[in-house]
């Protein structure tokens, strides 16, 4: 994590944020111990998201654990396990296809080559390459 007031913060605000950085680990590991049930949430821009599923597994959580956290936990904290969370018939589901096993590696999920929303693609590398050089 960068931090510093050469990225915008004010001193007071930057005092504060290592305050709590210092006690985030700790926290967090209790939390695990204990086995309490992790969501993933984010107040940043969406695509900062797999960075916080990549601290998840930096901070002792298995990558499958992370993903769980990041998808059917949140639903179940939410009480909405019957609308969301899971790729089921009936359910509303964002649909990403990554390059890569998440379950090894927690970076493949920066990998994304298909993304899919409501039905409707929004991207997709999946498309086959063709090469298409000048004769």
């Amino acid at each position: 994590m960068e931090l510093g007031t050469s990225h915008g913060q004010d001193p007071i605000s930057l005092a504060k944020t290592k305050e709590i950085v210092a006690h985030q680990q700790p926290a967090f590991t209790r939390a695990l111990k204990a086995h309490l049930k992790i969501a993933v949430g984010i107040d940043d821009e969406p695509q900062y998201l797999s960075k916080e599923v990549e601290a998840l597994v930096r901070g002792g959580m298995t990558p499958l654990e992370a993903l769980q956290a990041a998808t059917i936990r949140g639903a179940e904290l939410l009480n909405w396990s019957d609308r969301i969370g899971t790729v089921e018939p009936g359910k509303f589901a964002d649909i990403i296809a990554i390059d890569g096993d998440p379950t090894q590696d927690i970076n493949a999920i920066e990998k994304v080559v298909f993304v899919m929303k409501d039905g409707a693609v929004f991207k997709n590398d999946l498309a086959p390459k063709t090469n298409q050089g000048t004769h």
